[in-house]
């Protein structure tokens, strides 16, 4: 069965692959006629059109802002020395709603109301969520109140960020709310990432909450905190206590058309190893290093190989040397691995980080703790295979997991952060705005920046420049900042 499935997904990828220059005017039929489809086929879809575009264009170009990645050629060079353009990156924006947003809405909207697919319909408000948190984090405002009536509006208004952060947030708690309603249709094998767990899925709504709750510390850094540790209280109480509830895109190694993207860059190494991180890896002593990237092998005296990690400097032209890809042989970047979209271990960062802001150290320092053990955790198989000693890991956690309500910090718990979410870019993208790029201390702007600061926003797509005009806000740089930024 899960073979079949994979193999409608594989035939979705290459839907969406062919939607990428599409732009929201040109959605004109709706491909989900819900007499030919059912809920299950459009969340086996929809996954692949929302969580699919995880680890792809912004996910990996944010990891040059914030210094974990180095551009190594093409548009990596241009992405770490901050020169990007409006059509470089739309492919994400235009998969999500031309594909991914319009299969949720019909199974929210008509199929799972008139089936009692509740878990379908539940399982769909969290995705959508999913994609437009990611979007929103990206552009600011977006096209949503008016943007699925595509029979009648073919140049969706804008909403405000701020609107669109009340709209997911919404979707989020109801989402929790039609999870516990009876179903008349089962969730199984269609669901690639928990297989059907409605559990699991009500934590990561919690998890969501959590997370955009705590997006808005600049903007209530009492009340965004208060509520952040409320829904990470009601995450771990729907049981998520473990990696085992992490939110991810799963791949399968054996389909060509359906491989983890990591592994699909690693085939061109667009970007790599950004010299910085990795010197931080090296100078903490950090065992996760090689769940991270491979190994670069150089040539010493009579014939010996000396292996290490290698690191670019940002914002570096293009050169002859080679550095560190996430390649096979890392957590990450086999072609079977899972994207990671929200994790247990992110969770628990989220309460240190909010536990600090109300001045509750001794909480912010368990959590901090616990958090780093867990990132090492999910780790621990892929750090022994590659040669580490268990001994590494024990003192790196002797040394940074033993945290106390004296000796905590707000750096401490953002620096840790940053190295524990390897790969989740945007995210990190959007810790590094929230404090102003202050954590980790070494972020400087690249070699040859072509702006005078770190970028703040994406412009938005070429598509919706061209064909959206009377409505895509006017007057954006890269600088100039988000709602949740002010």
């Amino acid at each position: 069965m899960k073979k079949i499935i994979y193999t409608i997904l594989s035939a979705a990828f290459l839907f969406v692959s062919c939607t990428d220059s599409l732009s929201l005017e040109e959605i004109s039929v709706d491909p989900n006629n819900p007499v030919t489809s059912t809920p299950a086929l459009l969340t086996t879809s929809s996954q692949g059109s929302i969580l699919g575009r995880f680890g792809v264009d912004w996910d990996r170009y944010a990891g040059t802002f914030v210094q974990t990645f180095a551009g190594n050629h093409a548009t990596g060079v241009r992405a770490d020395q901050f020169d990007l353009q409006s059509q470089d990156f739309q492919g994400t924006f235009n998969t999500m709603y031309v594909k991914g947003f319009k299969d949720l809405q019909t199974v929210i909207d008509v199929m799972g109301p008139e089936l009692e697919a509740w878990g379908h319909v539940g399982i769909a408000k969290i995705m959508t969520a999913t994609g437009l948190g990611y979007l929103t984090d990206v552009y600011g405002d977006l096209p949503w109140s008016e943007a699925l009536d595509v029979a009648n509006i073919t140049s969706p208004a804008y909403d405000t960020q701020e609107q669109i952060y009340t709209a997911m947030l919404t979707m989020l708690q109801e989402a929790i709310v039609d999870l516990d309603k009876a179903s008349l249709v089962t969730v199984g094998s269609d669901d690639l990432v928990y297989g059907g767990d409605l559990s699991k899925w009500k934590a990561t709504a919690n998890l969501l909450l959590a997370r955009y709750n705590n997006h808005m510390s600049k903007l209530n850094p009492g009340g965004s905190a208060t509520a952040a540790l409320g829904y990470v209280d009601a995450a771990k109480a729907a049981g998520l206590t473990s990696n085992a509830g992490n939110y991810q895109m799963n791949y399968n190694e054996d389909d060509l058309n359906f491989l983890n993207p990591w592994y699909n860059l690693w085939t061109n190494n667009l970007i790599i190893a950004g010299e910085k991180f990795t010197n931080l890896l090296t100078a903490t002593n950090d065992p996760r290093g090689l769940a991270y990237w491979d190994l670069i092998a150089f040539p010493v005296g009579s014939g010996a190989v000396f292996a290490t990690i290698t690191g670019k400097p940002n914002g570096d032209p293009t050169g002859s040397n080679s550095y560190s890809p996430v390649g096979p042989n890392t957590y990450y970047g086999d072609a079977g691995s899972p994207v990671l979209i929200a994790t247990y271990f992110e969770l628990l960062f989220i309460e240190a980080e909010a536990a600090m802001r109300s001045t509750n150290p001794g909480r912010a320092a368990t959590a901090l703790n616990a958090a780093i053990t867990a990132s090492m955790d999910m780790l621990r198989p892929t750090i022994l295979a590659n040669g580490v000693p268990e001994a590494d890991i024990t003192a790196y956690l002797a040394a940074f997991a033993a945290e106390t309500s004296g000796t905590v910090t707000m750096e401490k718990i953002m620096t840790e952060k940053y190295k524990a979410m390897f790969t989740m870019n945007v995210e990190s993208w959007t810790d590094a705005r929230r404090h102003d790029f202050q954590y980790p201390s070494y972020l400087a702007l690249p070699n040859n920046a072509k702006l005078s600061e770190f970028p703040r926003r994406g412009f938005f797509p070429q598509s919706e420049v061209q064909n959206n005009a009377a409505n895509v806000p006017s007057g954006q740089t890269m600088t100039s900042r988000l709602w949740w930024d002010n």
